[in-house]
């Protein structure tokens, strides 16, 4: 075995090393540069923004398929199954249309109250069971929604249609029997003069309707 060597130091007595110390391990620090920096957000402000916009999306879109939901159901619940909309419907827009040439040269009220006075009435008469749902829907909303003057001013209106309705349905029964009376006056008195014998008169039958919206109307 070969002898080690060894230094001496004369002057203090400590003992020097032969080989240097070992050097300190390097170590590697990362480091971006501006551009890097600015493009990384950039990215993650992209990237944040995508998201929120996909989630922004799928809300939405959730939302809009619970509303078509809703409609569906309510729709099918104000149209009854024994009452097709065809061709009542059609029968329905021909009157409205009636009703807008009907006021066409007439003053502004007559002109904007006659194309939606024929709308109810004719959808009231065509449609009798889908007037009466759409009327409990508006009635439903009207208490939810509206303040209760509305619906106040609304059956004020409704009693004072019917009440209209009432008196003209009053005076044309009068007129129908007069018409009929005369009629008889003047065939009695035909026979009378000519000696003549006129076959049997008709009779004018004058169907006795109720007002719009109420139960009767809507039974017949």
């Amino acid at each position: 075995m070969a002898p080690s060597t060894v230094v001496v130091d004369e002057s203090g007595g400590t003992k020097l090393p032969i080989y240097s110390a070992p050097s300190e391990p390097l170590r590697v620090i990362e480091t971006q540069t501006r551009l890097e920096q600015h493009v990384g957000e950039a990215r993650r402000a992209l990237a944040s923004s995508t998201e929120s916009l996909r989630k922004s999306v799928h809300e939405n879109v959730s939302s809009w398929i619970g509303v078509e939901r809703r409609v569906e159901r309510k729709v099918l619940e104000i149209i009854p199954d024994d009452e097709p909309l065809s061709p009542g419907l059609i029968y329905v827009g021909v009157a409205t249309l009636a009703g807008s040439v009907f006021g066409r040269y007439r003053s502004f009220p007559i002109r904007f109250l006659s194309p939606p006075l024929f709308l109810l009435g004719s959808l009231n008469y065509f449609l009798p069971k889908t007037s009466h749902n759409l009327s409990l829907y508006y009635q439903q909303v009207e208490s939810a929604h509206l303040p209760p003057i509305i619906k106040e001013q609304r059956e004020s209106l409704v009693k004072s249609a019917k009440s209209l309705w009432r008196q003209a349905d009053d005076k044309a029964h009068v007129a129908a029997r007069k018409v009929e009376g005369g009629w008889k006056g003047g065939l009695e008195k035909v026979q009378e003069g000519t000696g003549l014998k006129i076959a049997p008169t008709r009779e004018v039958v004058v169907e006795h309707r109720a007002p719009p919206g109420t139960k009767e109307a809507r039974q017949t």
